[in-house]
This record gives structure tokens, C-alpha cells and sequence, in this order.
């Protein structure tokens, strides 16, 4: 069976499948909203630099000092500013809540602190420094719209209401009967560990490689179902193999529950 395995029916490029059967679409924003949710960030972020500066500077006496002040001032404002912001936030500032857009990672997930941080230390260099050209151009070219600073973050900006919600996928209609039927025997975790990861970064993947690697997490898994999967479709069989895993494991968590009850009642 192992070997009839493709990848004729591909996973959309902005639909990521979770190991626990959760699709998440992450669909990348557009690059005048982008533009957009920027101008709004350092409007604000530019009039709190104003104000600090009239306030501030004139209680040094010497040029040097002005200097040194403002420079951390800017510092402080525009890069350590919205990496907090974006920190307890979740992935926002001001102009990406206005604009329903906001900041995940490649699967999905909220950004970590490491990342958040990343993504502002690069500010200085693609956005100050080059007055946004840098930014501008890695934007353009790449293909989920990722700035530097994302890539180096491994986070890409997208539209919130869609980053949102994530859904439980839908099994394909030609696997809804063999989820029913089928005994599913617990495979080593390295491979579903696997089988998960694979879903994680389907998108990423060039073509031959995705095909060659879904079809050996296919033969594998595929040893631990019983009948064959009706399928031919790598990706499909392994996202069915791990919703279905999932349920067993729920249903197997239900019983002991009531097992636990059923012992409790007896000890009183």
C-alpha cells in the first residue's frame, strides 16, 4: 500500500494542520495594510519621541548630551516600545489592531518573547536606517510577506480574524467510514512526532521533497492500520491517521474518568 501513496491532493499553502487535527489558515496580510498598520505605529511612536525630546533635552546644558539622550530615546521608543507592546499584546500594536491584522509564528502559535524581540532589534537597520527600503523590498519578493526581522523570527503577519480561529478539520468524505471502522495501533511517538511536524511545514517545503517525505510517513503509519486506508493521498492518510489517534486517546481518556468515579464510589 505503501508505495501507491502521492500527494495529488495538496494541502492549501496557508492552511497549517495541526498533530492534534487543528487547521489553522493563515492567510498573509497585504502589504498596504502593512504599510498602513506601520504609518499609524510611528505617528504615535514619533509623538511620543517629540514630547520626550521638549521636555527632556532642555535640562541638559551640553550638545553631547542632548545627543546621547535623544539617540536612546529613539532607542527606547521605537524598538523597545513595540517589542513590548507586541509582547503582552500577543502579536499587535496599535496600528495592526486598527487595521485587523497581527503578528503569529510559521505554525500558527503566539510569538515568543525571543521572537518579538528579534523582529524589533531588526527596526533599526530595515526601517530607520533605510528609511523602510529594506523592509520594502524583502515584503515584495517574499512569498508570505515576510520582512527580515520575520524571517529571522520565524513569524509572518497576517489577518487577525482569520489568525484567530482556529477549526477542527473535516475528515474527507472517502475517509469518514474507515475512521469508524478502523483499528489504529499505537505507532512510536518519533513518528507521529513526525506525521505532526510534516503537517507543520508542508507550505515550506519544496515539492519533490514534501512528496517524499509524506509518502514515508504514509508507509510507516500505514503499518499501523488495519484494513488500508482507502486513499492514495499521502498528506490526506496522515492527517486522517492523527485525528483518528486523537480520538482514540480521548475515548480512552473517558474511560478511565469513569473508571476513577466508579473506584471512588466503592472506597466511600
Amino acid at each position: 500500500m505503501g508505495e501507491n501513496f502521492t500527494t495529488e491532493h495538496r494541502i492549501e499553502k496557508r492552511i497549517i494542520v495541526t498533530g492534534e487535527g487543528v487547521s489553522l489558515e493563515l492567510e498573509p496580510t497585504s502589504l498596504l495594510r502593512r504599510l498602513l498598520a506601520g504609518f499609524y505605529d510611528y505617528v504615535l511612536l514619533g509623538s511620543i519621541v517629540f514630547v520626550a525630546c521638549i521636555y527632556l533635552l532642555p535640562y541638559l546644558e551640553s550638545q553631547v548630551e542632548r545627543n546621547l539622550l535623544t539617540r536612546w530615546i529613539v532607542i527606547f521608543v521605537i524598538i523597545l516600545v513595540p517589542a513590548f507592546m507586541e509582547i503582552i499584546t500577543r502579536g499587535q500594536s496599535l496600528g495592526k489592531m486598527l487595521l485587523g491584522i497581527k503578528v503569529v509564528r510559521d505554525d500558527g502559535g503566539i510569538p515568543t518573547r525571543g521572537s518579538s524581540v528579534w523582529r524589533a532589534v531588526t527596526i533599526y537597520f530595515e526601517i530607520l536606517a533605510s528609511l523602510g527600503s529594506i523592509a520594502l523590498i524583502s515584503i515584495i519578493f517574499n512569498p508570505q510577506g515576510k520582512r527580515i526581522g520575520d524571517i529571522l523570527a520565524g513569524t509572518v503577519v497576517v489577518n487577525s480574524q482569520i489568525a484567530g480561529k482556529p477549526r477542527i478539520i473535516q475528515l474527507p468524505p472517502e475517509l469518514k467510514q474507515w475512521v469508524q471502522t478502523a483499528s489504529l495501533a499505537p505507532p512510536p511517538n518519533e513518528l507521529l512526532e513526525s506525521a505532526r511536524l510534516h503537517l507543520h511545514n508542508t507550505y515550506r517545503l519544496p515539492t519533490d521533497i514534501r512528496h517524499a517525505q509524506a509518502v514515508s510517513i504514509a508507509t510507516e503509519l500505514a503499518r499501523y492500520a488495519t484494513p488500508p486506508a482507502p486513499t492514495r493521498d499521502a498528506e490526506r492518510f496522515i492527517a486522517a491517521f492523527l485525528v483518528a489517534r486523537r480520538q482514540v486517546e480521548y475515548e480512552k481518556l473517558l474511560k478511565e474518568e469513569k473508571l476513577a468515579k466508579e473506584i471512588s464510589k466503592k472506597l466511600r
